[in-house]
């Protein structure tokens, strides 16, 4: 830099006019002076030659930054491109896995479809035919009036209803030494037009006075009001409000489209599918809001016993998945009735003086076991009624011990409940024929052997609706494959006190009653009743 200063000075100096090296005409004096131009002119090339140097290593620079900044941009573009394409990948493969999956829902659906509802009715009849139901008054004029396929979901239907509206606080101790109480959910499956709107006549028809009454009621809102018949339009709020009137006894919904009971549980502050999961064991729902009045804040048990009907696609909308396996699904007496063969279904009428018979037994069941009304028109609940069902407990203990042997875990998972199901029904049985004692053995016979029809029944739709393999569980049903170890009858403390003092005397038409004959009378071997019978007497001794 100190030499590049000299040469430019010495360039100032030469182009000095004034100066006395130039002679009168403008020309240089000497030889230096030329040199020193020379020099000037030198320098400022080797300046321009190491300025241009300088230039080039930082085009060279800038070039070479580019091109790096250009790899790692190519770099990058062609991460993205593979991560896209993976991406892509498996977006494809999980959208395959969707339709796939898509694809056996609807192979599931599709085949639920050709197995109808005709076709496994007719093959669970083929295994369990419908026992005598004669004893038992109503249950024997309504079912009679049916068609044969329709008598197993009539039967779950009309448990249900007089469970609700003849006999709510009647109850009985269980196997498992608890106090039950008649609380049934049924749900009926049926094509379009297949005759579902038959169980709301049946209800329409045989308690047409309680409907009237009650809808008379439901305009009010007084607390004193017992109100037995509701719909599943009822807000959430109106049916606990019902609930704290009604002190214990049940409430009764009957809806003949499923659908409708969808759209009222998605409405806001509508029905709500707690109710109906609480509704099977009695549990307690409680409301507290400012807005509800007083005598309905708290806790209160929930009575509800309903029936519902839909189609098969109406029924799968409302019972997700999941509700099969410890959900509101699996506290439901699921029925069936088949699709419209060559012709309709033929429903016999029953005469206006046996239906009015038959109101009347309904009005003094429900003075009796529902409430009463007295002079100021305030409802008082009945007391609860016990009675005594050891003689089906016996039975149904039987077909538990079957259901426990099964290798089938899904059949051993659901059968207390089941057998719970069919014990509720047997004290709707027991009291429509009188509560019959040890020596109206005939009427307990066949109390026994529909409970454990209901028993089967429930047990094998609930298996084939819960299914993903809905071959395979009809298969079963068709052969009987679950392994089975069938366990012996043992008489109940009551029956082996009746028989133990029958046993030698003679019947109605003279004959002896001995161990044989009692053992056909209760379904046993002659010699299991013959051990029981003198273990009894020694015990007496």
């Amino acid at each position: 830099m100190y030499e590049q200063n000299n040469l430019m000075q010495q360039a100032n100096n030469c182009c000095d006019k004034g100066n006395s090296h130039y002679n009168k005409y403008g020309w240089l004096k000497d030889t230096k002076i030329i040199v020193a131009g020379f020099g000037l002119v030198g320098g400022l090339i080797l300046l321009y030659k190491k300025f241009d140097k300088k230039e080039k290593l930082e085009n060279i620079k800038t070039n070479n930054k580019f091109a790096l900044e250009r790899q790692k941009a190519e770099i990058a573009v062609k991460t993205y491109q593979k991560k896209n394409e993976l991406d892509v990948e498996k977006q494809r493969q999980i959208f395959a896995m969707k339709q796939e999956v898509k694809a056996q829902n609807r192979k599931s659906v599709n085949y639920e479809c050709e197995i109808s509802l005709r076709e496994w009715h007719a093959k669970f009849n083929s295994k369990y035919p419908m026992p005598e139901y004669s004893t038992i008054p109503h249950l024997d004029t309504i079912l009679n009036c049916c068609p044969e396929d329709f008598r197993p979901a009539m039967l779950m239907h009309m448990s249900a209803m007089y469970g609700a509206l003849a006999f709510p606080t009647v109850r009985a101790v269980y196997l498992d030494g608890n106090k039950q109480s008649p609380s049934l959910q049924v749900v009926i499956e049926g094509a379009q037009s297949s005759g579902k709107g038959r169980f709301k006549d049946m209800f329409y028809m045989l308690f047409e006075r309680v409907i009237k009454s009650d809808s008379l009621k439901l305009q009010s809102e007084n607390p004193d009001n017992i109100i037995q018949i509701t719909g599943t339009e009822v807000s959430r709020t109106r049916f606990q409000m019902i609930l704290a009137s009604n002190k214990g006894v049940h409430i009764y919904v009957m809806e003949p489209e499923i659908d409708a009971v969808t759209e009222s549980i998605k409405k806001k502050g509508g029905f709500a599918t707690e109710l109906l999961r609480k509704a099977f064991s009695n549990e307690n729902i409680t409301q507290d809001s400012m807005i509800t009045k007083p005598y309905a804040r708290g806790s209160f048990p929930v009575y509800l016993n309903y029936t519902f009907t839909g189609t098969t696609k109406a029924i799968d909308r409302f019972f997700k998945e999941d509700e099969y396996e410890d959900g509101t699904a699996s506290r439901v007496c699921f029925a069936v009735i088949p699709e419209l063969g060559d012709q309709m279904p033929d429903f016999k009428k029953i005469g206006l003086k046996r239906l009015s018979v038959m109101q009347d037994q309904i009005d003094e069941w429900r003075k009796k076991y529902c409430y009463q009304t007295d002079e100021n028109g305030m409802d008082i609940p009945a007391t609860e009624t016990t009675i005594d069902l050891s003689y089906v407990n016996s039975v149904l203990k039987q077909w538990l011990d079957t259901m426990f042997h099964s290798n089938d875990k899904a059949r051993k998972g659901i059968s207390p409940r089941i057998a719970c199901m069919a014990f509720r029904c047997a004290m709707v049985m027991h009291m429509m024929t009188g509560c019959p004692g040890p020596k109206k053995w005939k009427k307990r016979r066949q109390i026994c052997d529909l409970a454990v029809y209901i028993a089967n029944y429930c047990m094998e739709r609930f298996l084939y609706k819960s299914s993903p393999d809905k071959e395979q569980r009809l298969e079963e049903l068709t052969q009987g494959l679950h392994s089975v170890i069938k366990p012996k009858r043992s008489l109940t403390d009551e029956e082996l006190e009746y028989w133990y003092n029958q046993h030698g005397k003679t019947d109605d038409k003279g004959n002896i009653i001995g161990y044989g004959t009692i053992a056909k009378i209760l379904g046993m071997e002659k010699d299991d009743v013959r051990n029981a019978l003198k273990k009894y007497g020694n015990s007496l001794n």
